[in-house]
């Protein structure tokens, strides 16, 4: 998935996004991450 905006990432607004993404799949997901990406998957995970 592409965030919105790489320049200025918000955390709330990027762990909602991956929040949301992971909802709409309906098979067993792996995430990759790159960057602040790791970040954002950390902090969705522990929600």
């Amino acid at each position: 998935m592409q965030q919105d905006d790489w320049e200025v990432p918000v955390k709330n607004q990027w762990v909602e996004k991956l929040d949301k993404t992971i909802k709409e799949i309906d098979t067993p997901t792996i995430l990759i991450a790159h960057s602040l990406g790791c970040i954002t998957a950390v902090h969705w995970a522990v929600t």
